[in-house]
């Protein structure tokens, strides 16, 4: 049983009930009227405990109402819209027993649908029925809840005769097994389906009180239900509203990713074909005062090689293990050399000319595999030096060995490495377009951040009236934040997903397609941490930004909101 007890409220300093005492019986139909602003929609709210009174209590089966009330025992049937825009009827029907985690049985709902003859209209939206239709879809929520209170406002406000006597004989059907409590302005209508009619005046419930009855429903078995789906549809059905959000969000992250594609595909090239570089562990080595000096654990560089033909000439290590060749082989012979891939594009002969006081004809024997530090040069092998001594430098020294072993044992010494240098020399741009990137990610994070910031907002604010609705049909201001703040993150991840795959695509189609690795020879390299880190930086924020700017709706708001005309 439904009890009030001594209960009071006032709104803007405005009593509008006052010291009220009444008991509904367990099942039947009680109408409720009075004139307008007599308080008769607030003792709705009230009873569903939309609405905290001030003093007194209602209980129902001798328990003071709390959070559960509504959500375990109420079916509300509003004046105006109460259907989610973004759900079909099906979808509708169904919310209340997805929200309450109750089993929906087949049968019963196509009992339900037929009864009231809107099978035909199950995949039809709220904004497609007129407004007979959607009360009978409210109506079949509330029969397939099977809610042990029925709480209708101006149920058939705003229809014409005929859609008013439909309404009024479907719930008096519901009555039998329900308490029904009608607020209505229709006196007459009132009297002819209800039991029981009370006057709300002076803020209290003039009349006869109906006896008891025992044909209660019998409640639904729960059941777990997934509110994603719904989540999904609040997401879809808003698209037009987050289409420019998407492509704004989507266009900096692929720009970023992109980017990031290119400068560690560049870093991994650079890596990659620093470990074959031929001269990688010949580091040179000299007196600080740039005297001659005796050095007994290197061989003396070699001084008469200079340009030939655009390229540049150097000697081989003794240890060729580490290099990469695309055709031939290294053989230590005075008369054999070894060419960059560059020189050998542009001059692809087996046999080359230079000269040392007279001509020397070499023959090429290997053509070093492309990298990215490819340029034309001739390689010598140690041999040919021996044939010219009087060439060797007595201030210049080359040790082989892994140069910072090298740095650290000769630290008297100036240490210089050639290959060394040319890397640090592409890591310094690398660092600048890094730099480069950095800033861009920055002004663009900011932009993106603000952008979410209004359009979030906005979703919130067009949305107050279906967090308003979900609350009527019993979901927390807890569980109604975590809706809000998931359906942002599924527009994050939708935003994230178009992105990876656009840029996946667009590596995969570049690195294959397009001659950057015959040019460059370098690949943009696939996603990797930094594209993880970017994705949880841009989820955290976007939890955040839609966690704080979601502000749970009072209880008056909550209610203006509901009272609103479509």
């Amino acid at each position: 049983m439904l009890v009030i007890e001594d209960i009071s409220f006032s709104y803007d300093e405005s009593q509008i009930i006052e010291q009220m005492n009444y008991s509904f019986p367990a099942t039947g139909m009680i109408g409720i009227t009075g004139k307008s602003g007599c308080g008769k929609t607030t003792l709705l709210y009230l009873i569903a405990g939309l609405l905290s009174s001030q003093e007194g209590q209602i209980t129902y089966r001798g328990k003071r109402i709390d959070h559960r009330f509504l959500k375990e025992h109420i079916s509300f049937i509003l004046q105006n819209h109460d259907l989610q825009n973004a759900l079909n009827v099906r979808e509708n029907i169904k919310l209340a027993c997805r929200i309450n985690n109750l089993k929906i049985d087949k049968n019963e709902f196509k009992q339900i649908v037929d009864r009231l003859e809107i099978s035909h209209l199950l995949k039809k939206y709220p904004y497609e029925l007129s407004i007979g239709q959607r009360k009978r879809v409210s109506i079949a929520r509330a029969l397939l809840k099977k809610s042990a209170i029925i709480l209708c406002d101006e149920p058939t406000g705003a229809l014409h005769e005929k859609q008013c006597h439909e309404v009024m004989s479907l719930l008096k059907e519901l009555s039998q097994h329900s308490l029904v409590i009608i607020v209505s302005h229709s006196s007459s209508l009132l009297k002819k389906y209800c039991q029981t009619l009370v006057e709300m005046k002076e803020g209290k419930l003039i009349g006869e009180k109906m006896r008891e009855s025992c044909h209660e429903m019998i409640r639904s078995i729960y059941s777990s239900q997934s509110f994603f789906p719904i989540i999904l549809k609040e997401v879809i059905h808003d698209y037009r509203h987050i289409m420019s959000l998407i492509f704004f969000q989507c266009l900096i992250l692929i720009s970023f990713f992109l980017m990031n594609a290119g400068l560690e595909g560049v870093q991994q090239a650079i890596d990659d074909n620093f470990s074959s570089h031929p001269l990688k562990n010949i580091s040179q080595i000299e007196r600080k005062d740039g005297k001659f000096f005796s050095f007994s654990q290197g061989r003396a560089a070699f001084n008469c090689l200079s340009i030939i033909a655009d390229a540049k000439i150097f000697i081989l290590p003794e240890n060729t293990n580490h290099i990469k060749l695309s055709k031939g082989k290294i053989r230590n012979e005075a008369d054999c050399c070894v060419v960059s891939d560059a020189y050998y594009k542009k001059h692809p002969v087996n046999i080359l000319k230079i000269e040392i006081d007279k001509p020397i004809y070499l023959k090429v024997t290997g053509v070093l595999k492309a990298s990215f530090f490819s340029k034309e040069e001739i390689y010598l092998t140690p041999s040919f030096t021996k044939n010219y001594p009087q060439y060797y430098s007595q201030s210049v020294y080359e040790v082989e060995g892994n140069y910072w072993d090298v740095k650290k044992q000769y630290r008297d010494y100036i240490i210089n490495n050639d290959a060394e240098n040319e890397k640090e020399s592409y890591m310094n741009l690398i660092k600048i377009g890094r730099m480069i990137a950095g800033i861009f990610m920055t002004v663009s994070l900011a932009v993106s951040i603000l952008l979410l910031m209004i359009v979030f907002k906005d979703r919130y604010i067009r949305h107050l009236h279906s967090y308003a609705l979900y609350l009527s049909l019993g979901v927390s201001k807890i569980k109604l934040r975590m809706m809000h703040v998931l359906e942002n993150m599924v527009i994050g991840i939708i935003i994230i997903g178009l992105s990876l795959v656009i840029s996946i695509v667009s590596i995969y189609s570049i690195n294959i397609l397009s001659p950057l690795y015959d040019y460059y020879h370098f690949y943009l390299k696939s996603p990797n941490i930094p594209f993880v880190l970017t994705v949880v930086i841009y989820l955290c924020v976007l939890f955040f930004i839609s966690f704080v700017q979601f502000k749970s709706l009072t209880d008056n708001h909550a209610v203006r909101l509901l009272r609103e005309e479509d």
